[in-house]
């Protein structure tokens, strides 16, 4: 399948996410055209605020639905567009605990089935569809040590939802819809065989300054799962073997561009990727805020520990690296960047303590469940 290039046009759903205004800037950073499509002009707020200049050159257009999960829903966004970056799916932020959990998973699985199927039926130039999955589709509970790749599939989560039913958590909930959801759009390829081909991207913890200076991005967004951390710790919440826990993660800057890199590279057709800059612990974390003060984050010197971080399973990136060319940013730029653009847009220490109540979802019987839930509630990017 030959590759895109600028100035071709891409349809961007859930343009007015973290990782969709990302993903969006990357695009008009190289010259291509965009159409974000979004539910409501109140969405495209901080789209139009950051990209006027664009929207005046006629670069950067909008089209609106009102629910993925809607027959049709894309079928007049994917009109005359040469390309699609699919990021648009339920998080946790906003799922209704009360719903049954399939709600959310049949709500993921129609939106890419949903645009697919647009694809085909009305989108005649579309030459390629990259997916925004997420590493939760991959990574589960194997044993210490394991190194994941994209020939993983994280089946469990599904399988634990079935069996809590109502009681699974959202992040678990999350976790499940992005594995189905993904499932289905590689198994709709093969039944159908479009004109265009699909790439699918798995992002884990997708941390950074907001594209768009969008508040949301911070108190809602994957962001916001750092700064809660950071505000444990700095209270003293949070215990010394604590501080040695690890997450993965990767800057959306990065993801952005990796998104771009999908479209244009012909090497990319049909293929995983898994994005991730590496782990880091809160320790380094708070060692990197104490060396590179935010203002209005006061960070004491943190204390050594004779432990060391507790890495155990990890993604490996280099698929990425090697056929789509990612080079990821500096793991301290990504931390300092994403609170200093945390405070910049009016975040405090306290606002985290609001967010507290997310990690009761952690509070799990089973070693399983609490791990799957964990992983997930660290991979929200969207």
């Amino acid at each position: 399948m030959p590759s895109l290039v600028a100035p071709s046009l891409i349809l961007v759903t859930g343009g007015s996410g973290f990782v969709g205004s990302g993903v969006i800037s990357s695009l008009l950073g190289r010259n291509f055209a965009v159409r974000a499509a979004i539910r409501s002009d109140e969405e495209a707020h901080y789209l139009k605020a950051t990209f006027s200049s664009h929207i005046s050159e006629r670069k950067l257009s909008f089209a609106y639905f009102s629910d993925i999960a809607d027959t049709g829903a894309f079928d007049g966004a994917v009109r005359d567009v040469d390309g699609v970056v699919h990021c648009a799916s339920p998080v946790p932020s906003t799922i209704d605990p009360e719903q049954h959990p399939d709600v959310t998973i049949n709500t993921a699985t129609k939106g890419v089935i949903g645009i697919l199927s647009s694809a085909r039926q009305h989108g005649t130039n579309v030459k390629r569809i990259v997916i925004t999955s997420s590493a939760a589709a991959v990574t589960d509970t194997k044993e210490d040590n394991y190194v994941y790749n994209e020939e993983n599939w994280n089946m469990s989560a599904r399988e634990l939802v079935t069996e809590m039913g109502y009681k699974a958590p959202p992040p678990l909930r999350y976790s499940a819809s992005k594995v189905v959801a993904e499932k289905a759009a590689w198994d709709w390829m093969k039944e159908h065989q479009p004109a265009f081909d699909l790439v699918t991207l798995l992002p884990t913890f997708v941390w950074g300054r907001s594209p768009t200076s969008c508040p949301s991005h911070y108190h809602a967004g994957s962001d916001s799962l750092l700064l809660l951390p950071i505000s444990q710790a700095l209270s003293g919440k949070l215990k010394d073997d604590q501080l040695l826990e690890t997450t993965e993660m990767v800057d959306v800057l990065d993801v952005g561009e990796a998104h771009v890199q999908a479209l244009v590279s012909p090497e990319a057709t049909g293929q995983r990727f898994l994005l991730s800059a590496g782990w880091i612990s809160w320790k380094e974390a708070l060692f990197i805020l104490h060396d590179r003060p935010v203002a209005g984050i006061s960070v004491p010197p943190v204390k050594e520990h004779t432990a060391t971080s507790k890495v155990t399973s990890y993604c490996s990136a280099e698929k990425g690296k090697e056929v789509l060319g990612i080079k990821y940013r500096p793991k301290a730029d990504t931390i300092y960047e994403t609170v200093q653009g945390a405070v910049e847009g009016g975040w405090t220490l306290n606002d985290s303590k609001k967010r507290a109540g997310v990690t009761s979802h952690l509070r799990l019987s089973s070693t399983t469940e609490r791990s799957l839930a964990c992983l997930t509630l660290c991979l929200l990017h969207q």
